[in-house]
């Protein structure tokens, strides 16, 4: 039965409590910022109810009316804002990362046009060993800010040893020469960054070899970098590398077209025969980009407290003078 004796200036709840049609999302999430002031209102209204007077929320037909009403708005606020959650919430998923550098490596290698890695080259402690027969490490940082806390640990070797950075400044670069670059650290005889005959080269062979696991671990402010591959394999644990990913086996440099190698001068080819033998990118620095997702505590809150707003909003129309 539909509610009757409407009367002018009076506002009327116009259909069955049951069957109000609900309302639309977007509306009711736009208008919850005016819910208290409109529930005071609403409470002391005059409503017209099958052809008698209620004042207020007194009337059990109103107190009835009202709560149907209301837990219907409850529900579309609650809707309201998983829908605006979703949209707006970053998923784990959608978790990403921000390149802020690289780490170069060098076997046997010149002219690499890089200015920092070709003057160490030509300069630098155990730089013409590294440039005939050596390996060189040049870590890259190309954000605007600093780099801390730094380790680059070689696993799953017969020479496992971890190198402790200083600062790599905002633009700056660090190179490391295993054997020759001292990190004031104790390194056994033998291990990755203290070979026994002074600079890593093809007679250190065979202590570190493909299934090495490289990792760089680090800081920028709040946030940890890490070091995920440049090549294609994935075969290596999140953030690390290895010297035999396909992606990172390159032909010589010198002579063009005559065989290939990793960054240790060991895969395919190997390094005998080239004169100008490994130079690339052989992994990237990387922070976190995306924040974390609210719980699902924080979630129950959020919504309880946007549905018991909701519920002291009301639907209503205003009946024709």
């Amino acid at each position: 039965m539909e509610w009757e004796g409407k009367q002018p200036g009076r506002r009327v709840c116009g259909r069955r409590c049951g069957s109000q049609p609900a309302p639309r999302i977007g509306e009711d999430a736009v208008r919850l910022t005016f819910v208290a002031a409109r529930f005071q209102t609403l409470a002391r209204q005059v409503y017209v109810i099958d052809g008698r007077l209620t004042g207020g929320s007194k009337s059990p037909l109103m107190r009835s009316c009202m709560m149907k009403h209301t837990l219907s708005l409850a529900g579309a606020a609650a809707v309201a804002v998983l829908a605006l959650g979703s949209a707006l919430a970053p998923s784990a998923a959608a978790a990403g990362t921000k390149v802020i550098g690289e780490i170069l490596a060098c076997y046997a290698c010149q002219d690499t046009g890089n200015s920092v890695i070709d003057n160490y080259l030509a300069n630098g402690a155990g730089g013409p060993t590294v440039a005939s027969d050596g390996l060189l490490f040049a870590f890259v940082n190309t954000s605007g800010a600093a780099i801390t806390g730094g380790k680059f640990t070689v696993s799953n070797s017969s020479a496992n040893d971890s190198f402790s950075f200083p600062t790599i400044a905002a633009g700056g670069t660090f190179i490391l020469v295993p054997g020759v670059t001292n990190d004031g650290g104790s390194h056994s005889s033998g291990a990755f960054f203290n070979p026994a005959d002074g600079v890593w080269d093809t007679s250190d062979q065979g202590l570190v070899t493909g299934s090495a696991i490289w990792t760089f671990t680090g800081s920028q402010g709040a946030l940890e970098v890490t070091s995920p591959t440049n090549g294609a394999s994935k075969t290596a644990p999140a953030g690390s590398f290895t010297s035999i990913d396909p992606g990172l086996i390159q032909p010589w440099r010198v002579p063009a077209n005559g065989g290939s190698t990793d960054f240790l001068g060991q895969a395919a080819n190997g390094d005998p025969g080239c004169s100008n033998c490994y130079f690339y990118e052989i992994a990237k620095l990387v922070v976190p980009t995306t924040s974390g997702v609210p719980e699902p505590a924080d979630w129950a809150l959020m919504i309880l407290g946007m549905g018991v707003a909701g519920a002291s909003l009301r639907q209503r129309r205003t009946a024709p003078a």
